[in-house]
């Protein structure tokens, strides 16, 4: 994923590049034709300053279509990156949780929920568990981050009740 962002930002960084150079010529350009236009009929670098004049402007427009060659490439490279790594990214979300699911369901079916509740919390981290007065399988899962935390005032969400 981070490769993939970082060809991203060289591409970008490179089309910022060719745009720096295109402004850099239009203003080369402005200013030969400003030096033209005072230039008289008899003037004796007329010719010469008529092709500078000519060939900053052929150079701007063979930048005009890099650019615009490099901009469509770049909406193709980074639709085709970022569906890339958002792939990777959900596949190994979606594989987390499936074993996750896994281990969860081994570990409700068990008989002890003081052990439910000592494993999940030691493989999982910040989960509080709600289990009914009996143990059964209908112990619910509740993120640490959806109950609130007990030391503000404001918290409006509690657990539901278990079964």
């Amino acid at each position: 994923m981070r490769e993939q962002l970082k060809a991203i930002r060289t591409r970008e960084e490179h089309l910022e590049e060719l745009r720096r150079r295109r402004r850099n010529l239009i203003s080369k350009a402005d200013s030969a034709e400003k030096k033209l236009q005072k230039m008289g009929p008899e003037h004796k670098n007329l010719v010469q300053q008529t092709d500078i004049l000519h060939r900053l402007r052929a150079e701007i427009g063979s930048l005009d279509v890099d650019i615009m060659s490099q901009e469509a490439a770049i909406g193709d490279f980074k639709r085709t990156a970022t569906r890339s790594w958002l792939g990777l990214k959900f596949g190994g979300l979606l594989e987390c949780c499936e074993k996750g699911a896994v281990r969860l369901t081994s570990l409700c079916f068990s008989s002890d929920p003081l052990l439910i509740i000592t494993q999940i919390v030691g493989v999982y981290g910040k989960f509080v568990v709600a289990v009914s007065h009996s143990p059964s399988p209908r112990s619910m899962l509740i993120p640490l981050a959806l109950v609130g935390n007990p030391r503000r005032r404001n918290s409006t969400w509690s657990p539901p009740q278990p079964i």
